[in-house]
């Protein structure tokens, strides 16, 4: 089991807001942002050069991103 923060018998409240339109029409557009550039990637007929592979083992951050 993982330890999420939160104390045995501790009371935790939660909060689901609905995205805001303007949220949600954000939200699309980095979706189609990274859906085009993920099928960039995959569409180069080319090997990438070594420092690619550097600087993803130097990791990448990213602070705000929805996959889904």
């Amino acid at each position: 089991m993982t330890n999420t923060g939160i104390l045995s018998r501790s009371k935790a409240v939660i909060s689901i807001e609905e995205a805001s339109q303007s949220g949600a029409r954000e939200i699309e557009l980095h979706k189609t942002a990274w859906r085009e550039f993920f099928a960039g990637i995959r569409s180069l007929d080319e090997d990438l050069p070594p420092e690619f592979d550097e600087t993803i083992e130097r990791g990448i951050s990213f602070n705000k991103a929805d996959f889904s």
